[in-house]
Parts: C-alpha cells; structure tokens; sequence
C-alpha cells in the first residue's frame, strides 16, 4: 500500500445510521449497568476513582466509535472553542437559575470541598459529571435525535431526572434535577456535541460542593 492513497472520510468508517442508533442505544443500557453496579459496589479511595474512570473512557469510546459528536465539526476547533466558552457561561448561568426553581432536598450550607481529597474531588467534580453527560446528552441522546433537538432534550431529561431520584432514593431529588437536565439537553442540541453539556455539569457541580 503506497502512502499516496486517499483516506476515507471518517462518515465511511462508521456504522450505517440505524446501526449507530442501536449501538448508542446498547451503550447507554450498559454504561447505566455499569454505574449501578459500581455504585452499588461502593468502593473508596483510589479505586473507586480508577473504576469510575475505566467506564468513562469506555462510554466515550463507545460514544466517539459510534459517531458522536464532542463539538460541532462543521464550525472548526477554534470558532467552536470561542462558542462554546460562552455558552458554558451562559449554560452555567441558565442551570443555576432553573436550580432555583425547584429547590434541592440535599442542599447543604456552606463548601465540603475543603474537606475532600484529592481523588474525592476528581471523581464528584470531573469523572461523573462527564460520565453523566456522555450516558444522558451523549449516548442517549443520539437514540432520539433523528426525531428533534427538542424531543431528545425532554427524553434525556426526563430519564436523567428519574434516574437521580432512584439513585438518591428521593423524588423530589428528580424533580430538583428536571430544569437544568432541560437546560442541558437544549445546549446539547444547539452546540452538537457534548463538551459544553460537560463543562457546564462541572462548574454546577463545584458550585454545590
């Protein structure tokens, strides 16, 4: 093979459509099986923190294997990245306001990040907020997406929300967390990607820490 041979366009590389849809679809039940099941294996430390990692980096490499999208390709690196800072702005801004309409039942006054460790900080403010993301506006998402931007935000909102009640084993928790899934959805839908979605969880969540 010569080095002078065209290179396929990565749309070639991919599964057909309906294909991509169904895998996306299989990854998110298996990365939600997988979070249950670490969850439920409460582990501490540096491990919990290495295993959270592992199926991160497995969902988004199922995610980005699948076609999805960490930003929108047809803008460039650069206008993207200039977006995409302000709208994690704007993103952050909406979500804490939408916080406020409903108000959370796991409040707390005053920062726990002084008292956290270094892992506790990596795993509750970066691995699963991207986690999250990828599952919920990543995987999920792309299930519904062919529909509308729309329909897909509310879909992936309304399952994230049930979820955080399972997992907290409060409803009202669920609906605390409805408006910014709402708001999340929409950036998902309006950016293309997932990097603003994530960026915005992240900042949320270091403010309620």
């Amino acid at each position: 093979m010569s080095g002078n041979e065209p290179v396929a366009p990565r749309s070639m590389l991919l599964p057909p459509a309906g294909r991509r849809q169904r895998n996306h679809a299989l990854g998110f039940l298996a990365g939600m099986g997988a979070y249950a099941l670490v969850s439920w294996l409460k582990t501490g430390g540096a491990t919990r923190l290495a295993t959270w990692m592992i199926v991160t980096i497995a969902a988004a490499w199922w995610y980005s294997r699948n076609g999805g999208a960490w930003f929108d390709g047809r803008k460039g690196i650069t206008r993207s990245a200039l977006q995409g800072t302000g709208l994690v702005l704007a993103g952050f801004i909406l979500v804490v306001v939408a916080g406020l309409l409903v108000p959370n039942p796991t409040a707390h006054s005053g920062s726990l990040l002084p008292s956290l460790s270094v892992s506790q900080i990596l795993y509750l403010l970066i691995v699963i907020p991207a986690l999250e993301e990828i599952l919920f506006r990543g995987l999920l998402f792309e299930v519904y997406a062919h529909r509308s931007v729309l329909y897909a935000a509310v879909v992936t909102a309304g399952v994230d929300s049930i979820a955080h009640g399972i997992g907290h084993h409060d409803a009202a928790f669920a609906l605390a967390a409805l408006p910014g899934a709402l708001v999340l959805g929409v950036l998902r839908g309006f950016t293309n990607g997932i990097s603003v979605p994530i960026s915005v969880h992240i900042l949320v969540d270091m403010l309620a820490t």
